[in-house]
């Protein structure tokens, strides 16, 4: 999906049944500057991904709860905020923000979300119904025919045991249905009982709604209503002790019973919030709400003091506040401002609507949370604004701001010509891009009128590099040794930004804390020293890339003690010397005798061994030779001497595209795209069940997509594959492989987060992958070498893919 470019089109209005199974809504009047991009910055390119044109998917519906917001794009459901209970759907159960993700297991057959509190559900082609999040009250999977209880899904499982649905809404901890059939059937919290922890085993019909063909549900915190499809009838269940069920009483109610006479007909919209109503009556040119309703509460449906011209085509409400979309796509929102949720300053409250001031207009969809808001622009663009406490704003903002989740206009971009801008003057690194004063979609920055690319990434520790296309070398995050190459060493966590050299770099490698890159031929490395691996001839710590006397370098490969290159006929090493375990100490380059002859194409580095991939003299297959400590079968089958010559490794795959070393197991990646490993399994690399496999093992069957490039560091491996996405295994070790389950051995867990990937790193708590469009994201424990904000105060685990690069300039 390389390329892919946003094409937009106008969204159609969604029928009734769209609006009531959303259950959310939007923004105000916020300054500019408190407009904020979504901080792991995901709208660089086809953030919800690409349709079978190559055009970006843009979303069509969203929809908000307590703590995830979710977006449907094409037939996909995209979730970002609280990973508390499951919630957005990655199959993980954590309290994280996370930016937009894709949820597993839905088959492209999504056709509209809803959110309760901390539950979500998607409606699929033919009606099915797929739930998960919090089930403390079966409300994501009732517990029919004998299923155990389960108190979270993390991902959609088993459809919901419910007939073919029409429409879907959802709210607290309850869930209803809109069947094909007719009626509507609910699970979950047992709307109307008089027992306030009640809950039902299966999904149970509603009565009191025999004989009405039902058009809408909307679905409160503890009650809920459904619309007749000729707009002449509400009826309501569930609790009524704030008056939510309109009927003029304060009963609960089991079955629906019709709304008070109050209410003018016929009705166009129905929304449900916590423990109110509201409908849109008089063709959309007034609202009646009844319950603790924004604007006044009241038992009966009474009108809130305001004309909508034009008429209301979207209605939404949630928590204590209530919000329309009028058919010229106008947004008004109107309740409590206590977190933001009117995108207005200065403001308490609101008992009229008040206009939204973001300028995003034409609005599509909107959805209101327990205290935040969500809008769809007309193009197709994801904003959020209010309570940003558990991420569902999609970003890390504390303060109640206004994020864009996504955008499709600020696109990646590969000039500023492109989008119709010009290079204006240099600010730091970067130059901006006129008029719009930005460098939207070039996360490195601009220079020269065009996005500055990454052409190779590696990891360390809890810091990253990335090689850009103009030759220069950035790095970002932790640099207690100098590894960001900034100068002094400096306990500090930094964002994205150049290392501190005149040169013009052709090759990058990145050790646990240190860093060494290649120009011309010329190698110079900087970072921690303690063992002498940055061969200067002393153990002292660089702070700025410092020469290395080994002329014309072609490759080099780090690790925490070790550092090896080749000028493409020699392999030389300095640092600890492999096989030892002593306080020896090589300081400066030194040559590796016994390798097979002929041209060294590559090299890498484990904890006791290395590894070059040699091409033979007069040509034919590649070779692997290994040399160090071969006691775990990390030199192969045929020794396992200590520190004797190099082993050729036997039953190896032809020619070598890709070589990558972990600490006790190896890779290659052939040219047939056959990966073969080697080594001590012990970390699961290669096999799930772990154990001692010193002989070569064919991995290549455990994938799903053909292999374009593979890295390994330490316990852990992962690869680039042909479809776009990436694959982990090993150890997981602080999220870096998909999982939080630290120290235990994982299968092969592969990303929908992460598309046209061309390249991975993998780092000791941390990975990297760098795009087809040279971009570079991360993901695992965050000491901010995610490239995002400064957490080495607290550093925490995103298993959300984030955006690398100089974020401050968004708007």
């Amino acid at each position: 999906m390389a390329g892919c470019v946003v094409l937009p089109p106008p969204l159609a209005a969604e029928d009734a049944d769209a609006d009531a199974a959303v259950d959310a809504s939007e923004p105000g009047d916020l300054a500019a500057a408190d407009v904020a991009e979504v901080a792991d910055g995901d709208v660089a390119a086809c953030v919800f991904g690409c349709d079978e044109g190559g055009a970006s998917l843009v979303a069509t519906a969203v929809a908000a709860g307590a703590g995830p917001a979710c977006a449907l794009a094409g037939d996909e459901v995209f979730c970002w905020g609280d990973l508390a209970a499951g919630a957005p759907g990655a199959g993980f159960l954590r309290a994280e923000a996370v930016p937009p993700v894709r949820v597993a297991g839905l088959a492209g057959a999504a056709r509209a979300v809803v959110a309760g509190a901390d539950h979500t559900c998607a409606l699929l082609d033919g009606g099915g119904v797929a739930c998960w999040g919090s089930n403390e009250r079966f409300q994501a999977y009732p517990a029919a025919a004998g299923n155990q209880h389960l108190r979270w899904l993390a991902a959609p499982g088993e459809r919901v045991p419910v007939a073919p649905a029409r429409a879907l809404a959802a709210g607290g901890q309850a869930t209803c249905a809109r069947l094909e059939q007719g009626g509507v059937t609910c699970w979950g919290f047992r709307l109307g009982a008089e027992l306030p922890q009640a809950a039902v085993l299966e999904p149970y019909a509603v009565g009191g709604l025999d004989g009405v063909d039902v058009g809408a549900i909307a679905v409160g915190v503890d009650h809920a209503c459904a619309l007749s499809a000729d707009g002449q009838s509400v009826r309501c269940f569930g609790a009524g002790d704030r008056g939510q069920l309109g009927d003029g009483a304060r009963d609960p109610e089991l079955a629906a019973v019709p709304v008070h006479a109050a209410l003018e007909r016929p009705v166009s919209a129905l929304a449900a919030g916590d423990g109110f109503t509201c409908a849109a009556v008089d063709a959309g040119h007034h609202v009646q709400c009844w319950g603790a309703a924004p604007g006044g509460a009241a038992l009966v449906p009474t009108r809130i003091d305001a004309d909508f011209d034009p008429p209301i085509a979207r209605l939404a409400a949630g928590g204590a506040v209530a919000c329309a979309v009028d058919t010229a796509g106008g947004l008004a929102c109107w309740g409590d401002n206590g977190a933001g949720q009117l995108a207005v300053t200065g403001l308490i409250r609101a008992d009229v609507p008040v206009p939204v001031g973001v300028d995003a207009a034409p609005w599509a969809e909107v959805a209101v949370g327990a205290a935040h808001v969500c809008g769809v622009t007309v193009a197709g663009a994801v904003r959020c604004w209010g309570d940003a406490s558990r991420g569902q704003l999609g970003g890390d903002a504390a303060e109640p701001v206004t994020t864009v989740v996504y955008d499709p206009a600020l696109r990646a971009r590969a000039t500023c010509e492109d989008v119709g801008e010009s290079p204006v003057a240099a600010v730091g690194p970067c130059t901006v891009c006129a008029p719009d004063g930005h460098v939207a979609g070039c996360p490195f920055g601009c220079a020269d009128g065009r996005c500055l690319r990454a052409t190779a990434v590696d990891a360390g520790s809890v810091f990253g590099c990335a090689l850009l296309d103009d030759r220069r070398v950035g790095c970002w995050g932790y640099d207690a040794h100098g590894a960001l190459g900034r100068g002094a060493p400096r306990d500090v966590t930094e964002a994205f930004a150049p290392v501190a050299a005149d040169h013009g770099w052709d090759v990058l490698a990145a050790g646990r804390d240190h860093v060494c890159a290649v120009d011309g031929g010329a190698l110079a490395c900087w970072g921690r020293n303690q063992y002498g691996q940055l061969g200067v001839g002393d153990q002292e710590d660089r702070g700025v890339p410092t020469p290395v006397v080994f002329p014309g370098v072609v490759a080099v490969a780090a690790t925490s003690a070790l550092t090896c290159a080749t000028d493409g006929a020699e392999v030389r090493c300095w640092g600890r010397p492999v096989g030892t375990i002593g306080s020896d100490r090589q300081l400066t380059p030194a040559p590796v005798a016994g390798l097979p002859a002929g041209d060294v194409r590559a090299v890498g580095v484990g904890v006791q061994f290395a590894c070059a991939v040699v091409r033979p003299d007069g040509g034919g297959d590649d070779v692997v030779a290994c040399w160090g400590d071969g006691r775990r079968g990390a030199l192969g089958p045929a020794t396992t001497e200590v520190d004797g010559p190099p082993t050729v490794v036997p039953g190896l795959p032809g020619r070598v595209r890709d070589l990558a070393v972990g600490a006790d197991a190896s890779c290659v990646l052939g040219e047939t795209g056959a990966l073969v490993c080697w080594g001590s399994d012990s970390d699961a690399l290669l096999a799930p069940s772990g154990g001692e496999a010193p002989g070569p093992v064919d991995l290549t069957a455990r994938f799903p997509a053909a292999i374009v490039a593979v890295d390994a560091f330490d316990i852990r491996a992962c690869v680039a594959l042909a479809d776009g996405r990436a694959a982990c295994w090993g150890r997981g070790g602080g999220g870096a492989a998909w999982t939080f389950e630290v120290g235990k051995l994982a299968d092969v867990v592969v990303s929908d987060a992460l598309t046209d990937v061309a390249r991975v790193a993998v780092g000791a708590f941390h990975d990297c992958a760098l795009d087809a469009l040279g971009f570079v994201r991360c993901w695992g424990t965050d000491g901010g070498a995610l490239g995002s904000a400064p957490w080495i105060d607290n550093p925490r685990e995103r298993v959300a893919p984030t955006l690398v690069g100089d974020l401050d300039p968004w708007p």
